[in-house]
């Protein structure tokens, strides 16, 4: 990751919804409003700022937004 946002981001349930978040009954079948975590696909992150992220998969790279996560959404661990 080229910044420093990550460690930050888990501090917080709500900083930690952004990057884990997921529809509570079917994580899978949601994957839109999901956390960043949830899209990475078999990829890295390979940068990750407060409103973005790049993710690299199979050679190409993928700028996924921050989106807001829907109402329902929860915390995977919750």
């Amino acid at each position: 990751m080229t910044s420093a946002a990550g460690p930050s981001a888990l501090s917080t349930a709500a900083g930690a919804l952004p990057l884990f978040g997921c529809h509570p009954a079917r994580p899978l079948d949601h994957l839109n409003g999901a956390g960043l975590l949830w899209r990475i696909s078999g990829g890295k992150i390979t940068a990750m700022e407060t409103d973005w992220a790049t993710i690299e998969i199979d050679g190409e790279q993928h700028i996924v937004h921050r989106r807001p996560s829907p109402a329902n959404f929860v915390l995977p661990w919750r």
